[in-house]
C-alpha cells in the first residue's frame, strides 16, 4: 500500500496499471469497467452512497475521469480540483470489472488518499 497524496481544491492526475499478485499487468477488454472510490470502508454505504469521490469512465459533473488506454494498460485518473473539496485520510479502492463476470466489482488494489489544506 503507498501513499497517494493531493490538495483540496487542486486537480491530479496519474497513471495506474491493474498488476496480478506476481507484478504481471493485467489486459483490460473494451468491455471491462474500471472505477476509483474515495472513503473510509466502514461509511461506504450502500452503493456508495456515502463515498467522498466515486470516479469511472464517465466523468463526473465537475470531469474527474479514468481514462483507459487497452493497448499499454495503462489507465489515467484524473481529480478535478472541484471534486477535492474535502479534507482529511481516506482509502482509494481501485475496482475491476470483468464484463465475462457479469455485474461483480473487485477490489484489486487500496492506496490511502490524504487530502491536506493548501
Amino acid at each position: 500500500m503507498s501513499l497517494i497524496r493531493v490538495e483540496k481544491n487542486r486537480g491530479k492526475s496519474f497513471d495506474y496499471q491493474l498488476k496480478d499478485a506476481n507484478g504481471t499487468v493485467q489486459q483490460i477488454s473494451s468491455n471491462d469497467a474500471l472505477r476509483v472510490i474515495i472513503g473510509r470502508e466502514s461509511q461506504l454505504g450502500n452503493n456508495n452512497a456515502n463515498a467522498k469521490l466515486v470516479i469511472t469512465e464517465t466523468a463526473t459533473a465537475n470531469g474527474s475521469v479514468i481514462t483507459r488506454n487497452v493497448s499499454s494498460n495503462t489507465h489515467r485518473v484524473r481529480f478535478d480540483a472541484s471534486d477535492l473539496n474535502f479534507v482529511g485520510v481516506y482509502t482509494a479502492f481501485f475496482d475491476y470489472q470483468n464484463a465475462a463476470d457479469g455485474s461483480e466489482w473487485k477490489t484489486i488494489d487500496r492506496q490511502v488518499f490524504a487530502v491536506e489544506e493548501t
